[in-house]
């Protein structure tokens, strides 16, 4: 079966905006750059800002790039119709966020919304990994 959006991502920059100074840390991640893979084969990259926080009040990530819809096909109905990209990027579990580039080329920033009940702690040290579906 052949891939449904084709997405090439040329720059991805994750940032991390704590509390105390209202200081905005940015990092490149490099891993999620190319054409990004369907599950399982979706790209994972493993960050370390080199500094620890007190708090963090808000985790971004800004990707551009380039798509090439498809075409879907339902066999129900027959009908046809171009193919919407969707990024899913992941954090861990009750941490994520979509992005839904519009038009080719794109440069999008989204903002990561919390689950119910979850923090951003396990960030606190700087380090972790974001998968992009």
């Amino acid at each position: 079966m052949g891939k449904i959006v084709a997405i090439s991502v040329l720059v991805v920059l994750f940032g991390i905006t704590g509390a105390a100074s209202a200081t905005t840390v940015t990092i490149e991640l490099p891993e999620l750059v190319g054409e990004l893979e369907p599950y399982p084969n979706h790209p994972t990259a493993t960050f370390d800002f080199g500094t620890s926080f007190l708090s963090i009040d808000e985790v971004s990530i800004r990707m551009s790039g380039t798509f090439t819809p498809g075409v879907v096909h339902s066999l129900i109905t027959g009908e046809s119709w171009d193919a919407t990209p969707e990024i899913l990027l992941y954090i861990q579990r009750g941490v994520g966020t979509f992005l839904h580039p519009l038009e080719s080329p794109f440069d999008v920033e989204q903002i990561f919304e919390l689950d119910l009940g979850a923090t951003w702690d396990f960030l606190l040290d700087g380090k972790g990994e974001v998968s992009a579906y």
